[in-house]
């Protein structure tokens, strides 16, 4: 106890020889651990579950019950494991007191682990919950087996059924208010399965801390499946239930471009309202114009049309001058603005553009400048405009080496423009996901100077919101400068945010934001930039391939990361700047402190 495993013995372990074990290891290194905490028990555990080695190790004295230093024993490894798990394995394990019902320190125990292993059978996981195992333990996120396994992208019915069977609880909700049956839903085309879950008591109209029901859930998915919209319809499951932002089912549907047709047919017939508005003001029929849903568009103007209305519920899209002269005079008050004409400025090319503006590169007194533009000023919708002025307020105040820099604006005319500095390198995220070359050296240099900027911004009471790849632009020689500033709100002096709006993009969000959680704080740059140094780290595209609509539960209630090698560059200061905890993450001054290390290091 308290010794270290050798790289050789721990070779050893990983090769499974019972001849070269027997040969390494006796009663006084059976006990002996890696830097992690793991015992040659856990080593074999994991390895293999050969019987045989099991046996020897235990003979010689090796704890069964003793926890690493995440708090898993050599069950748990067991469990864990990428090889089949056999009866007989766990027997020797059993037989030899190992607990099946011990948490580690994220909560979860062996059955936790073994609902959700596909290499675990049913046989197996029988005899587990048949010899004792907990079915309604809950982990570190109030989580029990049963919606762990109704979590996983393909649930397996039979270990379901052996769950209800074990009469584990279906209505038990999660840290965030979740049941089984919110994600059942989401994970499932399986009608029977669902049905399963409900004749078993699962109540359809469940509402979790962000008031949605499984119903709204489902519509969360990239393409929900029609037979399971009805099924839950059937149930009893209300399409007029709001969430918290005072959203219906209707509304969730006019927001997923991937609704097949009928099914906004279904809940129009089942009680849903196409022009019940939101806390926003924004009723399912506004919003599937807006985002172009044309099959949705199409189903709520019909169902208009048969039920008498003419109108469809038409409802204003642009502001009025004086709306509009009211927002902009936020703008010309600030000492800090500077007034461009628009014949000044000669535009050469567009080089991006986004949903509200396009971003030409330009030329300016002799500058290369880059030039933000909203596309038709007289046509501005309300948030349009807001975004707009949000960021030509924020800029016109800042000035810092990694900030891009503003030169002034146009607000006179009827087209609105930002006028800032052009930076040659174009943004990180292209950068990152091409073939050029990026060694350590530039990647620590490139996270120090997006650090530094984060830090003028936390230090001038300043959260981003809205910190990516894609809005971190590099100069010509490859300083990197953060841009973009539509989403940036001002702190108070208690450091925390009010508001109800998800906004951002998910991919780089916090789970807090995601969660639509009215108090965050300036930690949600934290985790951004945390999800930054993976991206810059590993040169791959975070959660490639989920679509946004799986990315708020996966990320914000599933606390779910990118995969995370301890290879990795940045490794420890990632895990801290992504922890689900924001009060546990760094500040932007300990972030800097520890990339500096890295640099050194590195040199």
């Amino acid at each position: 106890m308290g010794q270290n495993l050798t790289k050789k013995e721990i070779k050893v372990l990983k090769e499974g020889n019972l001849k070269s074990i027997k040969k390494h290891f006796d009663i006084e290194n059976s006990n002996k651990t890696n830097t992690k905490g793991k015992t040659p028990l856990h080593f074999a555990c994991f390895r293999n579950a050969d019987k045989q080695i099991l046996e020897y190790l235990i003979s010689r004295g090796s704890n069964v019950n003793q926890q690493d230093d995440n708090g898993y024993t050599p069950l748990h490894m067991l469990c864990s494991s990428h090889f089949p798990l056999l009866i007989d394995s766990l027997d020797v394990m059993l037989n030899s007191g190992a607990q099946l019902n011990i948490s580690a320190n994220n909560g979860k125990t062996t059955i936790h682990i073994a609902a959700t292993n596909d290499l675990i059978n049913l046989e197996t996981f029988k005899y587990m919950i048949e010899s004792g195992g907990d079915v309604n333990t809950i982990d570190g996120f109030q989580k029990t087996p049963l919606m762990c396994l109704c979590e996983t992208e393909k649930p397996d019915p039979l270990k379901i059924r052996v769950l209800l069977e074990a009469r584990a609880h279906v209505n038990v909700e999660d840290k965030w208010g979740f049941t089984p049956l919110h994600f059942l839903v989401k994970n499932t085309k399986d009608v029977s399965l669902i049905e399963m879950l409900i004749k078993n008591g699962a109540k359809v109209n469940a509402q979790n801390l962000q008031q949605q029901t499984p119903l709204h859930c489902l519509f969360e998915t990239k393409s929900p499946s029609k037979s399971v919209v009805k099924v839950l319809i059937q149930s009893g499951a209300n399409t007029s239930i709001l969430d918290k932002q005072g959203k219906t089912v209707l509304h969730y549907t006019a927001l997923n471009k991937e609704i097949k047709t009928g099914i906004t047919s279904l809940l129009l017939e089942n009680g849903s309202d196409p022009l019940k508005k939101n806390y926003q003001g924004q009723t399912p029929l506004k919003l599937s114009k807006k985002i172009s849903n044309s099959i949705v568009n199409k189903e709520i103007k019909s169902f208009l049309s048969e039920n008498g209305s003419t109108d469809f519920g038409k409802e204003k899209e642009s502001i009025d001058n004086k709306v509009r002269d009211n927002m902009l005079k936020k703008i010309t008050s600030l000492t800090t603005f500077h007034e461009i004409p628009p014949e000044e400025i000669e535009i050469i090319r567009r080089v991006g553009n986004g949903a509200f503006k396009e971003v030409f590169e330009g030329n300016w007194k002799k500058k290369c400048v880059a030039v933000a533009k909203l596309i038709e000023g007289k046509n501005f919708n309300e948030e349009q405009l807001s975004d707009f002025t949000q960021e030509t307020i924020t800029v016109c105040n800042l000035d810092h080496p990694n900030i891009v820099k503003y030169y002034g604006g146009c607000i006179k005319d009827t087209q609105l423009m930002i006028i800032c500095e052009f930076c040659k390198g174009g943004d990180l995220y292209d950068l990152l996901h091409s073939k050029k070359d990026l060694n350590k050296k530039q990647k620590i240099q490139i996270a120090i100077d997006v650090a530094n900027g984060i830090k003028y911004l936390h230090q001038n009471h300043l959260v981003h919101r809205d910190l990516k790849s894609p809005n971190v632009l590099l100069t010509e020689k490859g300083k990197a400068k953060i841009t973009d500033f539509g989403l940036s709100k001002t702190m108070n002096t208690s450091m925390t945010f009010m508001n109800n709006t998800i906004v951002g993009t998910p991919r780089w969000m916090a789970p807090e934001l995601l969660r639509g959680e009215q108090n965050y704080t300036n930690k949600v740059d934290i985790y951004a930039f945390g999800i930054l140094l993976w991206e810059i780290s590993t040169r791959e595209i975070p959660f490639e391939g989920i679509g946004p609509f799986q990315l708020s539960g996966l990320i914000g209630f599933q606390g779910q990361r990118p995969e995370l090698n301890e290879n990795y560059l940045f490794f420890d200061l990632i895990k801290k700047c992504w922890d689900q905890d924001p009060q546990v993450r760094p500040t932007i001054e300990t972030v800097i402190k520890d990339l500096q290390a890295y640099l050194l290091n590195y040199l």
